[in-house]
């Protein structure tokens, strides 16, 4: 017999001792996969465990310790692989409205022409980009926030957060166009502009909060409606300011649903109720101190990324600007991917036997998303650019512009997995470099402040965005204990 048929006196008092450290924890474990990654923390090795414990590796070693800590154990692996793979289908079952969120995103584009053609494209450009930077910031933060206590089982906590968020989100809007028109120049337009982007986000993230995508298709339809009147008949001032005007109804339609009885979760609920649920969150994130400091700073440092790319075609270059369209509609496909990712990692532990075979399994599976958000962009991007070729509208930085949004999917869904993972230190440094790149790139290349070479500058810094945080996703998202 070889010494790993008969253990000797050194390896069985081993096995006791590793028994009574790892005991407490063993009874937790679904399966010896996790007590193998539990033990691979420890310091334990293949070699450890064929030179210490007389095991042949780490993995069988698990299954010893597992079995003699848990005399009564199912061993087999066949009742986890169902229970995930049930949960995986029901989460698919959210497919089709997650789907929807990209298209839903993009529905209030439909009027910036005739706001444009109101207001000019100096001021236009000014109030798109502060209305669209508060209300990214305040909106990501307010949702992060309602999440916490969703986590804690306080639905309707969650639901009166919002509903004050998008209450104070308004005159936060406003102060900030206020102060932007009396340093820069301006006017009322500018501040109605700020105050109808936060009404539409805060009101779109409430109702998508509570699945109610249907309620906010139904109340944006008129004003769609009336951009593409706009765009389809003879250009006038009296037609561009009846698109604002029933623009302007349908938002507050959007913000007013969504202040609604919220699908009977929180009806009839009253100021010091939002005030109380205020509360509950500041007391949520008492945990997790500086947490919600860093979700703003992400969200800001994003925000800031996209709109200092976006904004200088914004007032002329409508075809280049439209070139991160695709990445909007495609958003669905991200936050669907994204949101069953974590069923599809779980669903793994029941179909795998070791830690590495895991790791490599996940993997996969990350990169399999990614390319699928890239090219998902790809091609909602390639019927823009045949839709823009037929106009003669087809520019080089307009197509740029499309490959840059095809990595920000992907980017974009690597930051859902690292923010849901705690990882926002990591993020923030990715997001801060692909800022700082671009804008060094802009301010010393002065060839690179225009058309293609601009454009490609930002799909390159979107690019190494994807790499960089990619490479601070994947050692994290591969390690077992993860997916326990």
């Amino acid at each position: 017999m070889s010494r790993l048929d008969t253990p000797s006196a050194g390896v069985v008092a081993a096995m006791q001792s590793l028994e009574e450290r790892v005991g407490p924890v063993i009874a937790q474990t679904v399966d010896a996969l996790q007590v193998a990654a539990l033990l691979e923390a420890d310091g334990i090795t293949d070699e450890v465990a064929r030179d210490v414990y007389g095991c042949s590796d780490v993995f069988r070693l698990a299954v010893k310790v597992r079995r003699r800590c848990l005399p009564g154990a199912e061993t087999s692996r066949r009742a986890p692989t169902v229970q995930a793979f049930g949960d995986l289908r029901g989460v698919d079952r959210h497919g089709p409205r997650l789907l929807a969120h990209g298209p839903l995103y993009l529905l209030p584009a439909t009027l910036f022409p005739p706001v444009l053609a109101l207001l000019g494209s100096h001021r236009l450009v000014t109030g798109l980009v502060v209305g669209a930077g508060l209300a990214w910031v305040w909106a990501g933060v307010s949702t992060w926030l309602a999440y916490r206590l969703l986590g804690l089982h306080r639905d309707t906590d969650a639901a009166r957060l919002l509903q004050l968020s998008a209450l104070t989100g308004l005159p936060l809007a406003a102060g900030g166009a206020v102060v932007v028109t009396l340093t820069s120049g301006g006017g009322p337009g500018l501040v109605a502009v700020a105050c109808g982007q936060m009404a539409y986000q805060m009101g779109a993230t409430l109702l998508m909060f509570h699945h109610r995508e249907r309620h906010l298709l139904l109340a944006m339809l008129p004003a769609v409606l009336a951009g593409l009147t706009y765009l389809a008949l003879p250009r006038a001032d009296a037609s561009a300011v009846l698109a604002v005007a029933v623009g302007t109804v349908s938002v507050v339609a959007v913000l007013v649903l969504s202040l609604d009885d919220l699908h009977g979760i929180a009806p009839r609920t009253s100021l010091a109720g939002m005030l109380r649920a205020a509360a509950e969150a500041r007391d949520s994130v008492r945990t997790a101190p500086g947490q919600v400091g860093l979700v703003a700073l992400h969200t800001a440092l994003s925000a800031a990324y996209l709109l200092h790319a976006q904004s200088r075609y914004l007032g002329g270059s409508l075809q280049v600007s439209a070139g991160l369209l695709p990445l909007i509609v495609g958003m669905g496909l991200v936050e669907l991917l994204a949101h069953r990712f974590r069923a599809r990692a779980h669903a793994l532990l029941g179909v795998v036997s070791y830690p590495s075979e895991l790791a490599g399994r996940v993997l996969r599976l990350v990169i399999g998303d990614v390319v699928a958000c890239v090219v998902g962009v790809l091609v909602l991007g390639s019927v823009l650019l045949v839709a823009l070729d037929s106009q003669g509208l087809l520019t080089p930085a307009g197509v740029a512009m499309t490959v840059a949004g095809a990595f920000l999917a992907a980017a974009y869904y690597v930051s859902f997995l690292l923010i849901g993972m705690g990882m926002l230190g990591p993020l923030i440094a990715s997001v801060g470099l692909a800022l700082a790149v671009h804008v060094l790139v802009a301010a010393l290349v002065p060839a690179a402040r225009h058309g293609l070479a601009d454009t490609s500058a930002f799909a390159g810094t979107a690019l190494l965005l994807l790499v960089v945080s990619l490479s601070r996703l994947v050692p994290a998202v591969t390690d077992p204990r993860a997916h326990a």
